[in-house]
Parts: C-alpha cells; sequence; structure tokens
C-alpha cells in the first residue's frame, strides 16, 4: 500500500512551522496543523505524523513537495488567520469566511478579481533549496526510501491550476517552460539528498493539461505553437530525458496524472439513480478501451468524439519519449464511494489499473 499527502493546501505546506494556506478552496487562508508541542518544530509536525502513521502499518509514503516558489509563513494560534485577500486592505468583496470576516475570496463585489496583491500577506519566498532541507529532515528522522524511509515525492499538485486555486502568489498561468524549470531544479534536490527516492510529475490535474498549457487553456495557443505544436506531456518527457542524458540523472521516475471521469454525476458524487449507475460503471472503460468514446464534455472538444483510452495513452507518450519511466494516476474518484455500486466500480477500476500495466495509485479521497 502507498498513502499520498497532497492535495492543494500541500502546495505551499512549510514543513518548519507546520503550517498551510487553503488557496481558494477556502479564503487563502493559513491554516496551522493540530500540533499538541508546537516548540518541538520541525520535529513532530503533521507531515512527520503522516509518516510515522504509514511506518507503523507498512504503507510507503508519497509527499508532496512544494514547487510553486511560496509557502505559508507564520502559525497563528486562533482566528483571525492570515490571509491574502484581507478586505481591511482590498476592499469589500463578494464573499467573506463566515469565521474570518475579514478574509475574501479575492474577487470584487462588481465581479473583477484582484490583482497586485503582495504574496508576502501571507507567504514567503522559497526555493530549491528549502526541499533539500525537508528531505534532510525526513531522511535524518526515517532514513532514505530505500531504508524505509519516504518513498516517493511528487512534484507538486496540478501545477496547471496554480492562477486559479493559487493565484494570491501565483497569478500568472503556468507554462511549459516554467514547469521544466521548476522540475529540474526541485526534483534535482531532492535526488541530491536521497536518490535512492522516487520523483512523479508533472500531477496534472486533467484532460486539458496534458496538452496544453494553462496560458493556453485548453486549446492550442502561443504556448503549444512555440513548442513545436507538441502537447504539453510528451514535450515535458522530452525534457525529462534531456536532463538525464546531459546530467546522467533520472529526475522523473513516474509520469503522474489525475484523473476524474468526466460524466456528468459520476466522480466525487453519491451514487444517483440508475441511468447514472450505469454510466459510472461503463465510465470505466475510459481508461483502456480505444472504442470507447467519452461521455462527457471531452468529447465535445473532437468532432466524433474522443476516446480517452488513458493508460495506453501514457504509455503511448512515455514509450516514445522518455522509456522506462513507471506511470501513476495519484488522484481518481469514481463516485458513489458508500454505494455497492461504487464498490463495483472500484474493484474494475483497480481491475484496469493491474491489468494496463499502470505502476501506482491513490484514491482521493477513501
Amino acid at each position: 500500500p502507498v498513502r499520498r499527502w497532497g492535495g492543494n493546501s500541500t502546495s505551499r505546506y512549510n514543513w518548519q512551522n507546520d503550517t498551510y494556506n487553503t488557496g481558494s478552496d477556502w479564503y487563502f487562508e493559513n491554516i496551522r496543523e493540530d500540533n499538541t508541542n508546537p516548540a518541538a518544530l520541525p520535529d513532530g509536525s503533521a507531515a512527520d505524523r503522516f509518516v510515522e502513521q504509514d511506518s507503523r502499518t507498512g504503507t510507503k509514503t508519497l509527499m508532496t513537495v512544494p514547487l510553486i516558489g511560496w509557502v505559508a509563513k507564520q502559525r497563528l494560534e486562533n482566528h483571525p488567520y492570515d490571509c491574502g485577500f484581507k478586505v481591511s486592505i482590498y476592499g469589500a468583496q463578494q464573499s467573506t469566511d463566515s469565521w474570518d470576516s475579514n478574509c475574501g475570496n479575492g474577487i470584487f463585489t462588481n465581479g473583477g478579481k484582484i490583482t497586485g496583491n503582495n504574496p508576502g500577506d501571507t507567504s514567503i519566498a522559497i526555493g530549491p533549496a528549502f526541499v533539500s532541507s525537508w528531505i534532510n529532515h525526513l531522511t535524518g528522522k526515517y532514513g532514505t526510501a530505500t531504508n524505509g524511509g519516504v518513498s516517493y515525492y511528487d512534484l507538486d499538485n496540478e501545477p496547471m491550476l496554480w492562477n486559479s486555486t493559487h493565484r494570491d502568489v501565483h497569478p500568472q498561468p503556468t507554462t511549459y517552460d516554467e514547469l521544466r524549470d521548476r522540475a529540474y531544479q526541485y526534483a534535482a534536490a531532492v535526488k541530491s539528498v536521497d536518490p535512492s527516492a522516487k520523483t512523479l510529475g508533472p500531477v496534472l490535474w486533467g484532460w486539458c493539461a496534458y496538452f496544453y498549457s494553462a496560458l493556453d487553456g485548453c486549446g492550442i495557443g502561443t504556448d503549444y505553437q512555440s513548442h513545436g505544436n507538441t502537447p504539453f506531456v510528451p514535450w515535458y518527457l522530452q525534457q525529462m530525458q534531456a536532463y538525464d542524458q546531459q546530467n546522467g540523472m533520472r529526475i522523473l521516475d513516474y509520469l503522474d496524472l489525475h484523473y476524474y471521469p468526466s460524466a456528468s454525476g459520476v466522480s466525487l458524487s453519491s451514487a444517483g439513480n440508475a441511468s447514472t449507475q450505469a454510466l459510472r460503471l461503463r465510465s470505466t472503460r475510459s481508461l483502456w478501451d480505444p472504442s470507447y468514446i467519452d461521455e462527457s464534455w471531452i468529447s465535445d472538444l473532437a468532432a466524433g468524439g474522443i476516446a480517452v483510452q488513458l493508460i495506453p495513452r501514457m504509455k503511448g507518450w512515455v514509450n516514445a519519449n522518455y522509456p522506462g519511466t513507471r506511470l501513476a494516476i495519484t488522484e481518481y474518484n469514481w463516485g458513489g464511494l458508500e454505494s455497492i455500486n461504487g464498490a463495483l466500480t472500484e474493484a474494475d477500476v483497480l481491475g484496469i489499473f493491474g491489468r494496463e500495466g499502470l505502476d501506482l495509485a491513490t484514491l482521493w479521497g477513501p
């Protein structure tokens, strides 16, 4: 078994003070992790306890390290918390936290987004040394990957959404070059401390991000065109192979993509009616079947529809662009988890993962 420390909040988790930022999920607030002995930090952080629980249960840890360049700056014990768009600084907003009325959602009452805010309101700038220091801390306490420590490191979380989920510190859309350069710097930082650990990237949110950068959205644009009209994932794999060839070191071990079936009412939902339950069971074919036209908005993007056939597609990209890279889907959810319909679907998904040769997967969230 493997368990992942991931999600939007991990993009700005500060291992030194055990604080994270919620991003757009909840008013861009710095939240301290529950900790009975904060004076001992960084020992005893929530991340440390996560690794320790995995050790007790014979589970491998997949830890997310921040590439975004910012982490939460401090621990505040109680409300009010620091937040990215304080009403007292940036003015009235469409929505505020019912617990902290000074924390807004970053959208003016007229619908316009607040721009030009100060990232330092919540966060401090970091570089690769922040990550290498964290890996030193983890290996010092728990050993290297080969000696029972953290086995896997995700290279941040859904970076093609940073300009939405973390727009208070990263308002500009992520580009091909930015994500390559950050992967080079931060993955090398991981490997420099624990060469036996495995890295996973680029940890993309879904279909559009497989092909296009955040700058281009979900269609061919200037970023795509200026990179040889090559879809993002194949290009990214080519760049990781180029680093390997130039430096004699593999800094990407797993191609990691997130996948939520996009058919209406399926993922992250209750079982639904008989029609939805049948669709849920049918939609697992998007993982492998070249004859299955996806029953979602994805098929609206092309005349005649689209066969996602995700795992064979991932295999094809790897074989053509960076052979030897393993395959991971570190977020997926077919919904209906409270029902026998969801249980049957999950059994089918796991069987498909095994049959099609996926190497690692983590469900969001059990």
